[in-house]
């Protein structure tokens, strides 16, 4: 612009900036450490190029982030010093011991004075070419702590009135003026990625707390630097980190102590806390700060990153088509980072980390789009290595219908930091190069603990735990593991194989077995489970019935229609069995959850589950009919065990999951009129479920009958906000998940061996697309979208300080795709139907034929269906251990493991 002269240093920098001078209401009140100074140019380089690439990072956004939000006056009443003045402090010493310097002894500041009116600015800038801050690589957790160790020393001289000393790391700059080439900053530090002036951010409270503390740690840490010079020991990033501000203490909690007495833990932590108040300040000083300017760094990578793919830039080796696959910002994936603990494999003393498979298992969620594994390049070449392939190969298994990629990267970059920073999911082994993305994620992340690299991690976590974080500093997202309960093997790794399939702590089961089981295994044929659990007492009567009617009616005894011969082996069936519902045990979990009625609401394939667990109670009658939208009877539990309470058993057909006062007959389909291609029927059942105040387990389902995601969508969050809204805390809901039908069913005869078997089949059918079968993978992702985003609001909303305690209703998913989708017979018109030739051949007066179409979605019971109930009630007992957990005393709760027998950690 005209108005901006560039300018170039000499002996010290001078600026002109012809502009209006600031508005009067323009004030200054709290000024931190940016200063609304630097805006046209710094070492050479220029911020006008209109048109062009910013000319460091954080350039288009440099005046507005510093002279219209901080503004100092005038800059014609400034003079500028870089630096502190010579002979002040030895020649080569970190940022943060010159900052400190300028905060105890300012009377040592030479003052200077132009006619009386210009004010002294003191800027001090990062020693690049002694230290190497900006550019270290391999380290930079180090070189970022110590920037906001500067930045909180620069803060709290502004707090105490010493508004003439500043803190500008200048890491961007410095690599614009020796990169020219845009495509290279990619690879730069996140350092370099950094707004020039780290905003520090904090209210009143936290100022007055902080302030005494970084002066008196201020002193110490002269002191200790001052011997470290005396000794003669070469100055290097390792030996000044700014352990003095941050870690004053070497007293540290170690989570990992076996126990978990949550009463004495908050005795231990308030007396950690009480002895400690520096410690436990400054990390909550730390954690907004942190989070907002890595945030603004990776934002910031990103932008350069997409302004390049519009250039046809590339990245390294890899040709142009490759970069853009390789970079595609995927906000709804996961990443998994890969490194050694100190974030550089090359070193002798580094260590590869590995964790137990069963993590990724648990933690990822159904709903990311993709996993990508980031294995850093020394990682690649050292024996970690070997469990990024392990782990690699572990989800191709377990997530055959996501695109997981596994990159080799140069680690601790801005590539790096940006991704983990921007990715709906985080995992990393422990490791220096990935805590901070952890702490700046806004999403979710998974941490396991690590006392030797970060030991205040152990701080932050209590802290939350005790209600002490303000909104600003919550870590609602992140899930933190013991190394009890998630134990780690280090390199050279023994037996790694054994090591990552270990069994889940039994501490962990409640949490990690609903969100595992069902998810991958196989269909085993087995007769002892055909015998003995499979069949009904009696045939249903109805549709559902009819290749079971057929097959009892015409074989033998003691052969069984193949369908119910297949058992499900569960991959993590050690850990997380799936336990065989029938009406004695499920009557005493009932009793147990002090649950009072069962409702089933939802579609045809809902009303044959609940037909299913009618017949798994071992009754003999058939509920309901093929023709009525729903049902009522009473579950017999008093003859079960003196005390138990019988307990209601409902269906209620509604396909929309909405909230009709309607109570259409069959052959009148009511609900979805506004969308010409689907018709379902809807049937009120929200004022039956509010009508008692009876707890209630609500089995849920809806998407069989839905053909647009936007509407899908809708239905469901309506359903979700209904149920929170009149929050019926006793109850639990269980929203099932959609599986698809199979075209050409009668072309089989027994289960897919994997998912691959399934998709090879599915992609090639017409009426697959038809049905749009091939949206219910995509519905299910949204349900579990939908709630774990919920959890994660739960989580942070609990954690708030003043927070209102209110139990809310418990809303979990039961997913049965994985399982169903694997079961191609079975189904109505499969190969053991014979119902058509039975009843026009073979017995004509049995009872009346009505031609079917083929029906490749609904199954024939006994079938598939029934581990629907049976993977129902095994989640269902983990929900109960859950709220026991919740509820009593931990150390009980882990004396009744080891009675068991179970504990595979001790």
């Amino acid at each position: 612009p005209p108005s901006l002269r560039l300018c170039s240093r000499v002996s010290q920098l001078k600026v002109f900036y012809q502009t209006n001078k600031p508005p009067e209401t323009l004030r200054m009140k709290n000024i931190h450490v940016l200063l609304p100074l630097y805006l046209a140019c710094s070492w050479g380089v220029c911020i006008y190029a209109a048109g062009r690439a910013p000319p460091f990072p954080h350039a288009s956004n440099f005046k507005r982030n510093t002279w219209e939000e901080y503004n100092l006056g005038s800059l014609e009443n400034l003079e500028v010093i870089f630096d502190l003045p010579p002979n002040y402090g030895p020649a080569i010493e970190p940022s943060h011991i010159r900052l400190c310097r300028a905060l105890i002894a300012p009377d040592k500041l030479p003052l200077l004075t132009a006619n009386g009116q210009k004010q002294r600015i003191l800027i001090i800038n990062e020693e690049e070419d002694t230290l190497g801050v900006c550019s270290d690589s391999r380290n930079p957790y180090q070189s970022v702590l110590r920037m906001f160790a500067s930045s909180i020393v620069a803060h709290v001289a502004h707090v105490v009135g010493r508004t003439n000393i500043f803190y500008q790391h200048n890491c961007g700059i410095k690599m614009a003026t020796t990169t020219q080439v845009l495509a290279q900053w990619i690879v730069g530090t996140i350092q370099q990625f950094l707004p020039p002036f780290l905003k520090i951010n904090l209210d009143k409270d936290s100022e007055e707390a902080i302030v005494p503390i970084v002066q008196e740690s201020c002193s110490r840490c002269i002191l200790e630097f001052e011997s470290l010079v005396k000794s003669g020991v070469q100055i290097t990033l390792d030996n000044t980190f700014p352990n003095c501000l941050f870690f004053p203490t070497a007293n540290t909690r170690n989570t990992a102590s076996g126990k978990n007495n949550m009463l004495m833990r908050r005795v231990q932590q308030q007396q950690r806390m009480s002895a400690h108040p520096s410690t436990v300040q400054l990390f909550k000083a730390l954690i907004q700060p942190l989070r907002k300017n890595l945030r603004l760094a990776a934002e910031e990578w990103r932008d350069i990153l997409q302004a390049m793919e519009g250039d046809q830039l590339w990245w390294g080796n890899l040709e142009k088509q490759q970069f853009k696959d390789f970079n595609k910002f995927n906000m709804d994936g996961a990443i998994i980072y890969l490194d050694c603990d100190n974030g550089d494999c090359s070193r002798p003393e580094a260590k590869g980390l590995a964790m137990p498979l069963h993590v990724y298992a648990s933690e990822i969620a159904r709903s990311v789009n993709n996993v990508e594994i980031f294995v850093t390049a020394s990682c690649s070449n050292h024996p970690c290595g070997e469990y990024a392939a392990s782990v690699k190969n572990f989800l191709d298994q377990y997530l055959p219908h996501k695109f997981v990629t596994l990159h080799i990267i140069q680690g601790n970059t801005a590539f790096a930091y940006s991704r983990m920073t921007l990715a709906f999911q985080l995992f990393a082994t422990p490791s220096l190069g990935s805590i901070l993305p952890f702490l700046s994620k806004a999403h979710y992340g998974t941490v396991i603990q690590a006392p030797t690299l970060y030991p205040w991690m152990d701080n932050l976590i209590e802290m939350q735990e005790n209600n002490m974080l303000t909104h600003a500093q919550q870590l609602g997202g992140l899930h933190y593991f013991s190394t009890v309960l998630v134990p780690l093997m280090e390199t050279p790794y023994k037996d790694l194989e054994n090591f990552l399939r270990l069994p889940i702590h039994p501490s962990l089961r409640t949490m990690e077995c609903p969100e595992i089981r069902g998810r991958m295994g196989k269909w085993v044929q087995d007769m002892r489970y055909a015998a003995n659990v499979a069949q009904y007492v009696s045939p249903i009567i109805g549709y559902a019935g009819d290749a079971d009617y057929v097959y009892k009616y015409t074989t033998q005894e003691g052969k069984y229609r193949k369908p119910t011969t297949y058992r499900w082996e569960d991959a993590f069936d050690t850990s997380c069995p799936i336990q065989f519902i029938d009406r004695a045990g499920f009557c005493i979990l009932m009793y147990k959850m002090e649950l009072e009625r069962v409702m089933f609401v939802g579609d045809s394939l809902t009303f044959h589950w609940s037909q299913s667990f009618w017949k798994l109670m071992q009754h003999t009658n058939t509920p309901g009919n093929d023709t009525v939208l729903h049902w009522d009877d009473t579950l017999d539990c008093s003859s079960v065990g003196e005390g138990l309470k019988n307990v209601k058993i409902v269906f209620i057909r509604n396909d929309q999951l909405d909230g009709t006062k309607e109570l259409p007959l069959f052959g009148r389909p009511n609900c979805f009129l506004d969308r010409p291609k689907e018709r379902g029927y809807c049937h009120a059942w929200q004022d039956r479920y509010l009508a008692t105040k009876a707890p209630t387990l609500l089995l849920v389902n809806t998407g069989a009958h839905q053909h647009k995601e936007k509407f899908f969508h809708d239905d469901v969050i309506r359903f979700v906000d209904f149920v929170d809204y009149n929050n019926r805390s006793s109850d639990v809901v269980l929203f099932r998940t959609t599986a698809p039908g199979h075209q050409h069913c009668k072309n089989f005869s027994e289960p897919f061996a994997t998912y691959w078997d399934y998709a090879k089949n599915a992609i090639v059918e017409e009426k697959y697309m038809l049905y749009d079968w091939d949206k219910f993978l995509p519905y299910n992702y949204y349900i579990d979208w939908l709630l774990n985003r919920r959890k994660y609001k739960e989580k942070t909303l609990a954690g708030f300080r003043n927070a209102k305690k209110e139990q809310k209703i418990t809303i979990e998913l039961l997913d049965i795709y994985p399982m169903t989708v694997l079961r191609p017979d079975g189904h109505l018109t499969g190969v053991d139907n014979s119902i058509e030739e039975f009843l026009t051949v073979k017995c004509k007066n049995c009872r009346k034929f009505n031609k079917r179409k083929e029906d490749c979605l609904h199954y024939s019971l006994p079938g598939p269906i029934d581990w629907w109930s049976h993977l129902m009630f095994s989640n269902l007992k983990d929900i109960f251990d859950k709220r026991l957990l919740d509820t009593l005393d931990m150390d009980i709760m882990e004396e009744q493991h080891a009675e068991g027998g179970h504990d595979y950690y001790n």
